[in-house]
Formats: C-alpha cells, sequence, structure tokens
C-alpha cells in the first residue's frame, strides 16, 4: 500500500512537470509563429510512433537493442547509420521544416506543427528542464527524423531517407 502511495506521488509529480513543460514548449512555438495541434488521442500518437518504427526501423536487425524501450536505439546502436551531435542538430536546423511532428517517447501525446521552418532545439530542450523524456522531431512524410534523448552523452541524431552517409 505504501509503495502505491509512492508511486502516485511520483506520478502526479511528473504531470505537473510536463503540463509546465507543455506550457513553456507552445509559448515557445506560439512566440515563432508556428502552428500546432497538441495530438490526445491514445491511439493515434500509438499509430505515430508505429509509423516512426515502420520508416526508420524497419529492415534493420533490432534484436538485443531494446527498440521497445526506447526507439532511438536503432541509431545508439549503430545498425542505422546517421549524423551525430553537432552534425546531426546542424542538419536539423538546416531542413525543410514546414510540417512535422514532435512525438515522445514516455508520453501519450504529440504535436503537429505548420510553419515549423524556424523549429531550433533550444524550442523544446533548452533550459526546459525536460529530462525525462525522449523527443523525435519527424516530418510529416516520414522522411525525415531528429532525435534527442534523455541522454546529455548520447545524441542528438539526424537521419534522412535520402541522405547519402
Amino acid at each position: 500500500m505504501e509503495l502505491d502511495k509512492h508511486a502516485h506521488k511520483r506520478r502526479k509529480r511528473l504531470e505537473k512537470y510536463a503540463r509546465k513543460y507543455r506550457r513553456k514548449l507552445e509559448s515557445r512555438l506560439s512566440g515563432k509563429g508556428i502552428l500546432f495541434e497538441r495530438i490526445l488521442d491514445y491511439e493515434t500518437v500509438a499509430a505515430l510512433k508505429n509509423n516512426w518504427l515502420t520508416n526508420f526501423a524497419a529492415g534493420v536487425n533490432t534484436d538485443d537493442i531494446h527498440i521497445d524501450e526506447f526507439m532511438w536505439h536503432v541509431f545508439s546502436y549503430e545498425r542505422l547509420p546517421c549524423m551525430k551531435g553537432d552534425e546531426a542538430t546542424a542538419r536539423f536546423l538546416a531542413q525543410a521544416k514546414a510540417h512535422c511532428y514532435i512525438l515522445f517517447q514516455s508520453h501519450n501525446y504529440a504535436y503537429y506543427l505548420e510553419h515549423a521552418a524556424t523549429l531550433a532545439p533550444n524550442d523544446f530542450v533548452n533550459d526546459l528542464d525536460f529530462n525525462s523524456s525522449d523527443l523525435y522531431v519527424v516530418s510529416k512524410s516520414f522522411n525525415w527524423t531528429y532525435v534527442v534523448t534523455h541522454e546529455s552523452t548520447v545524441g542528438p541524431y539526424y537521419y534522412n531517407k535520402k541522405m547519402l552517409l
């Protein structure tokens, strides 16, 4: 019973933290003129995550990399070649981003963005203190993705299906 009480308190703290994060993120997006829709439907969010896996992990050997826990393991275990670190961020900043999604590994909501050309990592990471989740920015057509992990020494990653590595 005591464990359930602590788990409930922890969940409430995380929910409060997530609300604060969403407010800051949405404020930054609005401030840049980026139109967004928060997607709250569980099935839709699950379908978007499955679409990410289908587009970026299909045909890749995912044995023993715990992709069910962290989709970005397809990059960190080097099963799919990608850009990393500053190179990944530079490519993401240069990427046309008219329409894209922001997905979260551990949360059942997502965002659909329009007019997102000015979207930058500091819009969703810098000083938001949101280290409890991994974040995936992906094009509407699922042709490219930019991934920020919860681990400060791992990633970010950028992958584009048309990219020659």
